[in-house]
C-alpha cells in the first residue's frame, strides 16, 4: 500500500476542515399553519415556509427581519399550489415588507391584496415593499400578485442594488382612467404598476405582466439594471406604459444640480408589448417630458442619458405611441419591431397640436447623440404629454373618471377582445 505523504495528508485536512468552517450556515425553516403567528416566525429568524394551496389572511404587514430570510411555499410545482398571502386589513395595503434585508427571497408566493373587499381608499402603499438600505441582493422568484390596492405591486426602492424578479405573474394593477377595474369605494385616479425598480444593477426578466393601468415596469434610473424577455399586455384595462424611462429621480441626478439623470447600462430587451384588449398609451417612453402635463412640462430642461432599447415588439390594435423620444441623450434603439395599429393622439398641452399616433417618434430638438433605428420619424407637431388620460370629460358632475372616444382601430380592438373573452373562444 502506497502511503500518502505526511505534508500532503496535512494540508487536506486543514483545507477540509477551513471549508467546513467558512461554510454559510443552514437555514431553519418552519412550515406554518393556517391560524399561526407568521410575523413571530419571521421575528425568530428563521424561513417561513407555507402549505401548498392554504390561504393566509394578513391583517397587518408582515415585516422580513433577518439576512438570507426566505418566504416560501412548501413543494410548490405549479402556480395552482402557491399559498396565498390574501391581505384583510382595512386600512393597509401592504402585504410584506422586506426592505433593508439584504440577500432575502421571495419564491411561490401568491401576494392577493384583496382589493374588492371594504377598505380605506386612501391607504396606497405598495403590496410589497423591497430594496432600500442595506436591502442589496434580494430576489423575487415564481410569484403572482394580483388585486393590489396600491400605486404598485412590487416597489424596490434604491440604494439597493442587484435585486432579481424573474418568473412571476401579475395581474390587475390599479384602475384606468376610465374606471376599468374600480371597487366601489375607488376614486379618480388609483393607477398602479407592476414592478416599480429603483435599485442600480437590477434584473427584471420571464415575467408576465396583464393589466397594469400605470406601467408595466417602471425604471427609476437604476442604472446598470437590465429588463429583458417580460412581457406586458392590456387586455381589460388601459396601461399608460409597458416599459417606461421617463422618472428624473433625484438619487441618481449625476452631476447634482445638472438635471441630467443616469439610465447609464440599463438595457430593456426583447420584452413584448401587447396592446390587445385595451390601449398602452406609449409602449416604450423614454424622457420626462413625454408623459405628464404638470408645471413646467417641456421646459425644465431634464435630460435622460445613456440607456439602450433594443429588439423589442409591439403588438395589438389598441396601441396609442410604439416607442417615443424627448430630453434624451446617448441612448440607443435600435432592432425594434411594430405590427401594432396606432390610433386616437395623445392629451398633448390643451391646444397645442399633439404628434400623431406612429410607432417610433423622437423630438429632434431635444434628442441628441442618440443611434435611432432607421424607421424613426421626426415629429414637427408636440410631444410633450403624449398620454391621453389627464384631459378628457370627466363623469358625475366632474368628479368621476374619464370619458374618452375611443380610436377606430382601438374600438375594434376592445370589442374583439372582450368579444372573444365572454364567448371563451380561440
Amino acid at each position: 500500500m502506497k502511503k500518502v505523504p505526511i505534508f500532503f495528508a496535512l494540508r487536506l485536512a486543514i483545507i477540509s476542515t477551513f471549508s467546513l468552517l467558512t461554510l454559510p450556515p443552514c437555514s431553519i425553516a418552519r412550515l406554518a399553519k393556517v391560524g399561526d403567528d407568521l410575523q413571530a416566525i419571521l421575528d425568530s429568524g428563521e424561513d417561513l415556509e407555507l402549505k401548498a394551496g392554504e390561504t393566509y389572511e394578513i391583517k397587518k404587514p408582515l415585516r422580513m427581519r433577518k439576512t438570507g430570510q426566505k418566504i416560501s411555499t412548501q413543494n410548490a410545482k405549479t402556480i395552482g399550489d402557491y399559498a396565498r398571502l390574501k391581505l384583510v386589513a382595512q386600512d393597509s395595503a401592504r402585504i410584506l415588507d422586506m426592505g433593508g434585508i439584504e440577500g432575502a427571497e421571495i419564491e411561490n408566493i401568491l401576494f392577493d391584496g384583496n382589493r374588492y373587499a371594504p377598505r380605506n381608499p386612501e391607504k396606497r402603499e405598495s403590496l410589497v415593499q423591497a430594496g432600500g438600505r442595506k436591502g442589496n441582493f434580494q430576489k423575487v422568484r415564481n410569484c403572482a400578485f394580483i388585486n393590489g390596492r396600491g400605486w404598485s405591486f412590487l416597489h424596490v426602492f434604491e440604494p439597493a442594488e442587484g435585486i432579481e424578479i424573474t418568473g412571476t405573474f401579475m395581474f390587475g394593477s390599479g384602475v384606468d382612467c376610465r374606471g376599468s377595474g374600480a371597487s366601489e369605494v375607488d376614486k379618480p385616479f388609483p393607477w398602479g404598476d407592476g414592478v416599480s425598480l429603483a435599485a442600480a444593477k437590477s434584473k427584471v426578466w420571464n415575467n408576465l405582466i396583464i393589466d397594469a393601468t400605470d406601467v408595466g415596469v417602471v425604471v427609476f434610473c437604476a442604472p446598470g439594471s437590465k429588463v429583458f424577455d417580460n412581457v406586458v399586455a392590456a387586455i381589460s384595462r388601459e396601461s399608460l406604459g409597458a416599459v417606461n424611462m421617463v422618472d428624473t429621480t433625484a438619487y441618481y441626478e449625476n452631476p447634482k444640480g445638472s438635471k441630467r439623470f443616469d439610465y447609464t447600462d440599463v438595457e430593456v430587451k426583447n420584452n413584448l408589448a401587447d396592446a390587445k384588449g385595451a390601449r398602452i398609451h406609449i409602449a416604450f417612453p423614454i424622457g420626462k417630458h413625454i408623459w405628464g402635463p404638470g408645471e413646467n412640462a417641456g421646459r425644465s430642461g431634464r435630460i435622460v442619458y445613456g440607456g439602450s432599447v433594443l429588439n423589442n415588439e409591439i403588438r395589438g390594435a389598441c396601441a396609442g405611441y410604439g416607442i417615443a423620444l424627448h430630453g434624451v441623450e446617448n441612448f440607443t434603439v435600435k432592432g425594434n419591431k411594430s405590427s401594432a395599429s396606432y390610433s386616437r393622439a395623445g392629451d398633448g398641452m390643451h391646444h397645442v397640436r399633439t404628434a400623431y399616433p406612429a410607432a417610433f417618434l423622437y423630438d429632434k430638438k431635444t434628442v441628441k447623440n442618440c443611434d435611432l433605428q432607421d424607421d424613426f420619424e421626426t415629429s414637427p407637431l408636440n410631444m410633450v404629454h403624449l398620454l391621453a388620460c389627464n384631459f378628457g370629460d370627466r363623469r358625475d358632475g366632474g368628479e368621476g373618471f374619464r370619458m374618452y372616444q375611443y380610436g377606430a382601430s382601438e374600438a375594434m380592438g376592445v370589442i374583439d377582445t372582450a368579444f372573444k373573452e365572454m364567448l371563451k373562444r380561440p
